[in-house]
């Protein structure tokens, strides 16, 4: 279906959203996305492909404030992923929620346990050194210093630190 590839099409195009040097990218690729979300709706498509779009410009639009508009993309997060669930689709890592909705609200007791389980679950899928447990690791620890478990914080920014060096070299501006 045309559909279908359109929105794998835009999933592929939108810029990773962990990165902040690709805010701009994703700011350009929000009309492409709205109409894809249009879509995902009208045809009631429900795939990881699907899935991966909504999440991503969920985040996105929490990280710019647009909490309402972010607020309906959790809705139909929520229900994608339950349908994808109970046809024991297997999402990749980086596909299922995050918890941005609650942390951007200062809601972090609720999300602890949440993100605890998220980080374990994706360093058992990807492995210790992938370049999304590294970035998962810096939430956890930014968490944690919010929570003002500043012990944790440090060792999961460590973490964090450590797998980027692997990953892009100590060289690299983002280490």
């Amino acid at each position: 279906l045309w559909v279908e590839r359109t929105v794998c099409a835009v999933n592929l195009a939108f810029a990773d959203i962990e990165e902040v040097q690709n805010w701009a990218c994703c700011q350009h690729s929000i009309p492409h996305m709205q109409i894809c979300v249009t879509l995902i709706e009208q045809w009631k498509i429900v795939s990881p492909q699907a899935l991966h779009l909504l999440v991503q410009a969920s985040i996105y639009l929490h990280i710019q404030a647009e909490y309402a508009e972010a607020d309906i993309l959790q809705k139909r997060i929520t229900i994608m992923l339950k349908e994808l669930q109970s046809r024991n689709v297997e999402l990749p890592a980086n596909t299922t929620m995050k918890p941005w909705h609650y942390f951007e609200r200062g809601n972090y007791t609720s999300i602890e346990p949440q993100m605890r389980k998220e980080l374990e679950r994706v360093e058992r899928e990807l492995g210790g050194s992938h370049p999304y447990l590294g970035t998962m690791r810096l939430h956890q620890g930014q968490l944690s210093y919010k929570l003002a478990h500043y012990h944790d914080a440090e060792q999961q920014f460590l973490q964090s630190l450590s797998i980027r060096e692997k990953n892009v070299g100590l060289d690299h501006s983002c280490v």
